[in-house]
């Protein structure tokens, strides 16, 4: 996936984007730019899809991505755990990231014909994204 410390920071993300455990790992961790880079890698998605769930420009993201200072901002942060904490339940259901991707990237009834990715732009989307997969999960069609 990517350095040793990458997998590192990983391991501590919550497994599902469950509310408290953001919350504290958030509070508890120091969130900088090595957590935009563990996105990127993880994640496998571009900087500009990455980006534009984050509703920041590119230059931006590629300079938090940099940064070693704490993010200033906690809704910056939260989204950023919290789609990690997605991804690392995508690549639970699906067995592999690429998998988990090209789901989020197909049309589905679900999601009134649109596709998954077009909700993690929000926190609720996010979690209505994860509703699925634990659904899926336990035998829902999704």
């Amino acid at each position: 996936m990517g350095t040793a410390q990458e997998v590192k920071l990983l391991e501590k993300i919550p497994q599902k984007p469950i509310s408290d455990e953001i919350l504290s790992f958030i509070q508890t961790n120091e969130i900088n730019g090595k957590y935009f880079l563990l996105i990127k890698n993880f994640t496998r998605l571009n900087d500009s899809d990455i980006s534009d769930l984050m509703q920041i420009n590119i230059k931006t993201f590629r300079a938090k991505s940099k940064e070693t200072a704490p993010l200033r901002s906690s809704l910056l942060s939260e989204h950023l755990i919290t789609l990690l904490s997605l991804f690392k339940h995508g690549q639970e259901v699906f067995g592999t990231i690429d998998k988990f991707n090209e789901w989020l990237n197909k049309n589905n009834f679900i999601f009134g014909k649109k596709s998954p990715f077009v909700y993690l732009n929000t926190i609720s989307g996010i979690k209505l994204v994860d509703d699925r997969l634990t659904g899926m999960q336990y035998g829902d069609n999704a």
